[in-house]
């Protein structure tokens, strides 16, 4: 859940993310130059805590290649 001025969500409700704290995930991505990988916010959150860089929290993505059958 996204705290935004349209969707409104009560203060201290677990789950609920800034849209900075969503914009930051997508730009770790957009950064890091990566394609196949993910970001949790929060785990983003926890490792910008720690002062590590942002890489540390991307995932890969581990799915396996869709083939259309002919």
């Amino acid at each position: 859940m996204v705290n935004t001025k349209s969707f409104p969500k009560p203060d201290g409700k677990a789950g609920v993310r800034s849209a900075e704290s969503i914009e930051d995930s997508l730009f770790a991505l957009l950064d890091s130059g990566l394609s196949g990988y993910y970001v949790h916010a929060d785990e983003l959150d926890e490792v910008k805590a720690k002062g590590l860089e942002d890489i540390v929290a991307l995932k890969p993505i581990r799915e396996e290649i869709f083939e259309a059958e002919h």
